[in-house]
């Protein structure tokens, strides 16, 4: 491999390392409203961490597009196979993938489909929560209303 390669892909990486850093020390929303959001949720909180890695992993190629804003065709199988392996590294569903150039178009479909997901839960907690403002609420009357038919007896 070329030295001209080894750097264009050492930037790649390192431009992603730091825009995750700055997400988590920055306390980007995308990381840490779904960790409140879901916290009591560990099944939906992994598919939060999963979409936003793969949004992480997908923008990748942006930044191999900016490094480098016409590749040749070896140039862009180059920056396929290094974000392909950057893809099984640190997305669970990549592991045992074989997936050439249509990689980004399988993790944007899968960022889609995990985001209605979410969207989905997020609608579940909602009406969760609705019903426990309205059990709440009725509890909270008819504890009113006992009371006042208590001390209606006690005054009789």
């Amino acid at each position: 491999m070329d030295r001209d390669k080894l750097l264009v892909a050492e930037a790649i990486l390192r431009r992603g390392r730091e825009r995750l850093v700055e997400d988590f020390l920055g306390e980007h929303p995308d990381i840490y409203a779904p960790a409140f959001a879901h916290q009591d949720f560990p099944q939906t909180m992994k598919l939060c961490i999963e979409h936003y890695m793969g949004r992480w992993v997908a923008k990748h190629w942006a930044t191999a597009f900016e490094l480098v804003p016409d590749p040749t065709p070896e140039q862009r199988a180059f920056f396929d196979r290094l974000i392909q392996e950057l893809a099984r590294a640190r997305l669970p569903w990549m592991e045992d993938q074989d997936v050439p150039s249509t990689l980004r178009d399988l993790i944007n479909v899968h960022s889609a489909q995990l985001e209605a997901i979410l969207e989905i839960a997020n609608r579940s907690s909602e009406n969760a929560k609705a019903l426990q403002y309205a059990l709440a609420k009725e509890d909270a009357l008819y504890q009113r209303l006992l009371k006042s038919e208590l001390a209606k007896r006690d005054k009789a």
